[in-house]
């Protein structure tokens, strides 16, 4: 059962996915109809799930359960996958590489490739301090608290100074 992203409880259990590259406008339109419809259809074991998604910064999909009434099972989750790796192949994009992270540079955010964060960190593009999108919260209340995360305290950092 879709629940609205600001519905959600803070102990939301969450998934989160990074595109390889900003979506445009209509894949953005796209893939929100069928994550919503997903979401309505989302069920563990035949009990339907109380289930949100949001789409930020054009390149992060996140899914949110709350496991108050049904936990997500294993094969509940294999399907949210299996939608995720449907949409790669239709919009030609990756999500499933962890190692891009997403800094915030002024208005804009872009994810980048472990090696293009290493080279604009050495290049003074972006700081210790450059915020980084949370893509590693694994509740909504963590997201809530930690939207973005600095440089020095993202998990690349030891990797890329």
């Amino acid at each position: 059962m879709f629940v609205p992203w600001n519905q959600m409880p803070e102990h939301a259990r969450l998934w989160n996915y990074t595109a390889s590259r900003l979506l445009g406008e209509d894949e953005v339109a796209a893939l929100a109809e069928a994550c919503q419809q997903f979401c309505n259809d989302w069920a563990a074991h035949g009990s339907p799930l109380t289930a949100s998604f949001q789409i930020e910064h054009a390149c992060i999909l996140r899914f949110a359960v709350d496991e108050s009434n049904h936990a997500a099972s294993g094969c509940s989750i294999d399907s949210s996958v299996k939608l995720v790796k449907e949409w790669e192949e239709n919009l030609n994009v990756t999500f499933f590489n962890r190692l891009l992270s997403v800094p915030v540079l002024g208005s804009e955010t872009r994810p980048m490739e472990l090696e293009e964060l290493k080279s604009a960190y050495q290049g003074g593009q972006i700081e210790e301090e450059t915020a980084m999108v949370n893509t590693s919260a694994a509740q909504i209340l963590q997201l809530l608290h930690a939207p973005t995360l600095p440089l020095h305290r993202w998990w690349a950092y030891p990797r890329i100074k």
